[in-house]
């Protein structure tokens, strides 16, 4: 069995989201992954991980965004009221964790 099989034999999940809250304290940041219904957010887990694991992560994102667009043109900006409509709305959170 080649070592690409064998990872996705052992993958925890697979989902498709379209939506994530993000909470920090001193020592972790917790991203919550959610999926927006017509009905409301469908809450489909959590990973939790170091600052410093979460820099190295934003790290490797923009490198993978920017090749994208390399490829397949710019990515465009979300208007700044469709993000305050989606903080209104409860689809968007970044908030700092209350157990610090």
């Amino acid at each position: 069995m080649g070592h690409e099989e064998c990872n996705k034999k052992e993958r925890k999940f697979d989902v498709y989201a379209n939506g994530i809250n993000i909470t920090f304290g001193p020592f972790d940041f917790t991203i919550s992954f959610t999926k927006n219904t017509g009905s409301g957010n469908e809450d489909l887990g959590e990973v939790t991980m170091s600052p410093e694991h979460l820099k190295v992560i934003s790290s490797i994102l923009k490198e993978n965004i920017d090749n994208y667009e390399d490829l397949f043109g710019t990515i465009p900006n979300v208007h700044p009221n469709v993000i305050s409509q989606l903080r209104k709305d409860g689809k968007l959170q970044l908030k700092q964790d209350k157990n610090e």
